[in-house]
């Protein structure tokens, strides 16, 4: 799959001789470097300007000093699991009158999912990132006298009366509407804290808080959230994080954002997208180091096994694509509400275009969509009459409608979208010589990358004129490494045919490329070896 290149243009002009970072922050028109790179607490912003969270923090308080029977309810993924226990491990240190409720991630999201889960005489339901459009469910709950907390963070659909709900989005003075549900429990606690006093404290859990927002994707362009990331990032003490960290081969006080993102929050995920979500909550609730890395092996090993199913359903669903659809559409009926979400990311990937995975069931399709490019394909589906429903993101959500609708939407798609190309490119940040790489440029370019993902993207290169020494394909083929002068070129998840084209070089020819990635130093033992990852090469003339 070839892209388009293209150079992003600097927000903010810089001069030739200013240093890699310098460059780099001018780029992407950041004004204040220092206070970006080196976010403090000091930018957090006051907990109070969430409304309700005073209320919240007081009908918690009073129920562990009077000992009130506590439920707390679960959400099926890493912020929501990241939440619980971050709940978990401060009302443990006040009362042991507490329980926990879940349900699996294949039921869906919701309180609705653990109202026969409610122990007979709960005065207090503390339900975390989730439930705040849950009206009827939470008017069920109500009806039995018991208060209800939701610290939330999903967009607000309807009022909801019956419990106090403290969300960003119901909040007009909080300034950061993309903090996750962790990060409102870690709000909510700090108010805690101010009453209590106590020893403990909300940034005893903030490594947990900092993997709930890595994990649901928050954007890392806003200050605070660089600022609760990087606190958490330099204070993993949770014993099950840094189990996860050593079973991925990672030193957990060496992490930066990326490392969570790819190696940690997907062995939380992927465990709850297998229906196991009892071993995130006991690994991360407990403080034995032995058994947490037996549970973090157990996780891996469960890793292992989606890729495979991923894998499968990939295969599967692929030989069912109409190539002529301008969205792809496929249906299946044993389609997983775990996996519709992967594998359409996948298919969007492979065909470049937006794609849509369905599950068919008494008449109805439902599933999830991802888009591809730029193509806000939320508010595109909102406005098809015949789609029951569509929730989540612009990129990525869930759709549903009636089976006997699906050929007429294939028909409104494909006319609506005729002329639309979803070619999409690759923006590279700066022009480097291979020459003009060396230790210290990585370095500054670390600084960078170090709190980089959704809505910031680590720095990416184009380094013209790299003349290629040798090829090898490592896990099984899966990885391919290029070596040229003084790079390792690294590429992962790749076929049987990736590279093939530069394998003349074997046989006398000088092949020479141009490769467009992001740069790593790779340390093993004394050695330090500098790395391009690349999102893809061009052979150039030799």
């Amino acid at each position: 799959m070839c892209y388009t290149w293209k150079k992003r243009q600097p927000l903010i002009q810089y001069r030739e001789d200013d240093d890699i970072l310098t460059k780099l922050a001018c780029v992407r028109g950041i004004e204040n470097p220092d206070v970006f790179f080196n976010p403090s607490r000091d930018l957090m912003h006051d907990p109070c300007l969430l409304n309700g969270i005073e209320l919240a923090a007081n009908k918690i308080i009073k129920a562990m000093m009077q000992r009130k029977k506590i439920g707390i309810s679960v959400d099926p993924d890493c912020d929501g699991i990241c939440s619980t226990a971050i709940m978990v491990r401060y009302l443990r240190n006040f009362t042991d009158n507490y329980y926990i409720l879940y349900h699996q991630r294949s039921n869906g999201h919701g309180i609705e999912n653990q109202l026969d889960q409610i122990q007979d005489g709960t005065e207090l339901l503390i339900i975390l990132d989730s439930s705040s459009n849950s009206v009827e469910a939470c008017k069920a709950i109500k009806e039995r006298e018991i208060d209800i907390v939701i610290l939330d963070h999903h967009a607000i659909e309807r009022e909801n009366p019956y419990a106090v709900i403290v969300n960003p989005q119901l909040s007009p003075e909080y300034p950061n509407k993309e903090i996750s549900g962790a990060g409102v429990v870690y709000k909510t606690l700090q108010v805690i804290d101010d009453t209590l006093m106590a020893e403990v404290q909300a940034d005893d859990f903030v490594d947990l808080v900092m993997v709930g927002m890595i994990g649901d994707m928050m954007d890392l362009r806003n200050l605070e959230t660089r600022a609760i990331v990087k606190l958490g990032l330099e204070n993993i003490k949770n014993p099950g994080l840094q189990a996860l960290a050593k079973v991925r081969n990672k030193n957990p006080y060496e992490m930066n954002s990326t490392d969570v993102s790819f190696l940690i929050a997907p062995l939380i995920n992927g465990t709850a997208r297998l229906d196991k979500i009892e071993h995130c909550l006991a690994l991360l609730l407990t403080d034995e180091i032995e058994k947490c890395l037996e549970i973090a092996k157990q996780m891996d090993q469960m890793r292992r096994e989606k890729q495979e199913r991923e894998m499968e359903l990939f295969e599967k669903y692929k030989a069912k694509v109409n190539h002529s659809d301008k969205i792809i559409i496929v249906t299946d009926p044993q389609a997983s509400k775990n996996f519709n979400g992967l594998i359409a990311q996948q298919l969007a990937r492979a065909f470049q275009r937006p794609a849509i995975v369905l599950r068919e069931h008494n008449g109805r399709l439902d599933g999830s969509f991802r888009s591809y490019g730029d193509f806000n394909l939320k508010s595109y589906l909102s406005k098809i009459k015949i789609i029951n429903y569509v929730g989540g993101h612009e990129k990525a959500g869930g759709v549903g409608l009636w089976a006997s609708k699906l050929e007429t939407l294939r028909r409104i798609i494909n006319q609506d979208l005729a002329n639309v190309s979803f070619s999409t490119g690759i923006e590279f940040d700066l022009v480097l010589k291979p020459e003009e790489i060396n230790l210290d440029l990585i370095k500054q370019v670390q600084k960078f990358d170090y709190i980089t993902g959704q809505g910031f993207e680590k720095a990416k290169f184009l380094i013209r004129g790299i003349s290629i020494d040798d090829i090898q394909y490592l896990s099984g083929g899966t990885t391919c490494k290029i070596s040229g002068g003084n790079l390792e070129l690294i590429k992962f998840k790749v076929d049987e045919n990736w590279g093939n084209d530069l394998i003349s070089f074997m046989f006398g020819d000088n092949v020479m490329i141009d490769a467009l990635g992001s740069l790593n130093l790779n340390i093993w033992g004394s050695k330090k070896t500098m790395q391009v990852f690349l999102d893809e090469y061009r052979k150039m003339a030799g």
